[in-house]
């Protein structure tokens, strides 16, 4: 049955079969619908050929009296897959030889479009002939889904087929999503995060959850009979995920009371740990597979450490198992690309996936590894990993943050590793590398590269203008692969993510046809995708792409289509700032949140900041600090002194904002690394036309005869243009310049 909804869904879905004649014989003539009569004879034909034959159920009325139920069943079986098969064939030959469809169409006037195509009649004389071998068999004659899926295609064929049928106009036709379909058919329904819809969206369900449920649908013009018939296979369930007792559930009254609501309670420690172990030895490798019950007795002890941590945060935290959490320290030891033995990769997994960001990070891992029993050799050498892990990185780690090798990416601090491409060059993969090295950039390094390793999808938060974007796409470049960014608003549409109808003219001909969304070109291409400032997304948004952040999703199927993308293999990231920051962000829901591994990320400190200034503003500079020229022999826009002074500016004028000196009529406001850019790229545009037009003036000696550095006035020109016209009020303006 499922395959053959599948195979015809394109037909059956959108049409209401004709009540007055719902089962005469396929194709026969009436007064409203009927055949040519070369149509005519052709089906006819095949329909004297079948009567002339045994039906199914005299077939099965002449098995012997001692054949059992069991027996029959078979034979039906049988019978249902030989006509199934038929039935595919035929509708797979129109379907696979397109260009030979289109061609035969290519150059029929308008008389000719009356004769229906070759190919469509053979499909639909093996499509009709093989329903009528199966309609009267007692499998189909127990499934009304399938009853109703044969009236309308009955119809479907009546109405196309007829002489007064104006084929030269556009078919509209309705088509049925989740809820729809599921009622049609008979079968039951999930709708996840059901207080996260839109109310009216749920309110229309309430018909369903009536003692005597009903369901109508109004929006489908080509039915003749909105209401719809409940199938007893029908159940409709709901989930609504919620942080704590006290967090309220957004569901109206009206609608929760025509629910049975049962609440679930979370695993316990033992269920957890028993979860663990099975999926433990599930992924490991087979050499790896014995250590997996000792690896769950170390996980669990790392829980019991943590509920007793000094930090009330963590003790609270993980007072119970966080099994999502753990899961992922399972996904990355199940991992075969790190570079890393089994216990490395269990300390990298549980440092970026437990206890990133935790202060006392390193004092909870060297309480925990205690309790491994190890001998005193043995636990000194894991307390040195610990300490190279946990510890921040140094200025070797900092000046060769990458290494390449044996088709990998070496991070220098951890050593975890993530593959290249098998068609990658190494030597091409360093001169890819465009981010400034610092303490920072190897630890968001390391924290991609674990997340890499264990397939996770990573929510990077932190305020804006500290590179969360830039260091998402250096690790895209680093594996030669494209980053499709899309940035995320209140405006955003599920259709311009994944795609919608849309009208498209052809010379003289209009038609309607599927166009792909950003995010379904990404997937076909195999692209990353980075969803930028995700807590701006509205929540129906947020839902469509759930799908693409589960564990282990192979494959998608498209909003408002019918196609499944198979063998999804991109890589997903988010970013977002802080909700408190304004701007209209928003917490993100708790579900959603847990299907990323979230990172916070603080700011730059002045040392690393001042070092990605150099680095940005290096074409500008001399060569060195004596030097008259830059490296490509240009004139310097600015000296080293004075970048050092641009530098100073900025952070004081940071300060003035972060204490509120400035900025209090126009809101909130931010002064970072991103406005050092701007400076940099529009003195690269502009300074050396402003040069020589200063070359003009007859005088550019200052008050007390000294010659003034034409540099100066240009930086103070475009610095002024950068930091100081912003402000809405005269005074913050005057306080800048």
């Amino acid at each position: 049955q499922t395959e053959l909804n599948d195979s015809d869904n394109w037909m059956h879905d959108y049409y209401e079969p004709d009540e007055s004649n719902p089962f005469g014989d396929f194709g026969a003539s009436s007064d409203n619908y009927h055949l040519s009569d070369d149509q005519e004879q052709t089906l006819h034909s095949e329909l004297k050929t079948f009567e002339n034959q045994t039906s199914v159920e005299d077939s099965v009325q002449e098995m012997s009296n001692d054949n059992d139920q069991t027996t029959k069943n078979e034979y039906y079986s049988i019978i249902f897959d030989m006509e199934r098969s038929s039935m595919i064939e035929s509708s797979t030959d129109l379907v696979n030889d397109p260009v030979d469809f289109e061609r035969n169409l290519e150059h029929l006037n308008d008389e000719e479009l009356q004769t229906l195509p070759r190919e469509l009649l053979t499909a639909a004389k093996n499509l009709l002939s093989s329903l009528l071998h199966i309609k009267d068999s007692n499998i189909i004659e127990e499934d009304e889904a399938l009853l109703q899926l044969i009236k309308r295609i009955k119809f479907v064929w009546n109405t196309i087929s007829s002489q007064s049928f104006n084929r030269n106009k556009p078919i509209f036709l309705f088509r049925d999503a989740a809820v729809t379909r599921a009622v049609k058919l008979g079968q039951p329904i999930l709708i996840e995060d059901f207080d996260l819809a839109n109310q009216a969206a749920t309110e229309r369900l309430n018909s369903l959850l009536e003692p005597t449920p009903s369901f109508s649908v109004t929006e489908d013009i080509t039915c003749t009979n909105t209401n719809i018939d409940i199938l007893p296979g029908f159940q409709l369930f709901a989930t609504v995920h919620h942080g704590s007792e006290s967090e309220p559930i957004k569901i109206s009254p009206a609608t929760r009371s025509r629910f049975t609501e049962i609440r679930v309670e979370g695993y316990d420690d033992n269920e957890a740990k028993e979860v663990l172990l099975e999926e433990l030895k599930r992924r490991l490798s087979i050499n790896e597979n014995v250590e997996a019950e000792n690896i769950c007795e170390k996980l669990d002890s790392l829980k019991k450490t943590l509920a007793e941590a000094s930090d009330i945060t963590v003790r609270h935290e993980y007072s119970h198992y966080d099994l999502t959490r753990f899961l992922r320290v399972v996904d990355c030891l199940s991992s075969s690309t790190t570079g890393l033995d089994l216990n490395q990769r269990l300390l990298v997994a549980v440092r970026f996936f437990l206890l990133d960001g935790v202060t006392s990070g390193k004092d909870i891992a060297n309480s925990w590894i205690k309790s491994w029993k190890l001998s005193q050799e043995e636990l000194n050498e894991i307390q040195n990993k610990i300490v190279s892990i946990f510890k921040e990185p140094t200025l070797e780690h900092v000046s060769e943050f990458i290494k390449i090798g044996n088709k990998t990416i070496r991070s220098a601090y951890c050593g975890i590793c993530m593959p290249l491409h098998d068609d990658d060059n190494e030597n091409d993969v360093i001169p890819r590398l465009r981010i400034s090295s610092t303490k920072t950039t190897c630890k968001n390094i390391a924290r991609l590269f674990t997340a890499d390793s264990a397939r996770v999808p990573l929510l990077l938060e932190g305020p804006p203008g500290i590179g969360k974007t830039a260091i998402i796409d250096q690790v895209c470049k680093l594996r030669n692969e494209k980053l499709e960014r899309i940035n995320m608003s209140a405006n955003t549409t599920v259709e311009q993510l994944f795609g919608s109808i849309v009208a498209k003219s052809d010379g003289n001909q209009r038609a309607f046809v599927w166009q792909d969304g950003v995010v379904t070109r990404a997937l076909r291409k195999k692209h990353s995708i980075l969803f930028d400032e995700i807590n701006l997304a509205p929540s129906e948004v947020l839902e469509s792409i759930v799908p693409l952040l589960e564990h282990d999703t192979k494959c998608l199927t498209l909003t408002g289509s019918t196609e499944v993308l198979k063998n999804i293999n991109s890589r997903i990231y988010a970013t977002m700032n802080p909700a408190n920051i304004g701007g209209g962000r928003s917490h993100l829901p708790r579900s959603i949140i847990r299907m990323f591994t979230l990172v916070k990320l603080d700011p730059y400190d002045d040392i690393e900041l001042k070092l990605i200034v150099t680095t940005v503003f290096s074409d500008l500079l001399p060569e060195n600090r004596n030097s008259q020229t830059t490296e490509t022999g240009d004139w310097p826009i600015l000296t080293h002194s004075q970048l050092d002074k641009v530098f100073e500016l900025h952070k004081e004028i940071h300060k003035l904002v972060s204490s509120r000196d400035i900025g209090q009529t126009d809101g909130p406001r931010e002064i970072n690394l991103r406005d050092l850019i701007k400076l940099c790229d529009i003195l690269r545009k502009n300074a050396r036309d402003l040069r020589d037009h200063y070359t003009y003036f007859p005088n550019t000696s200052s008050s007390n005869g000294k010659d003034i550095d034409v540099r100066l006035i240009i930086i103070r020109k475009f610095f002024r243009l950068v930091y100081g016209m912003r402000w809405q009020d005269i005074n913050d303006r005057l306080k800048v310049d």
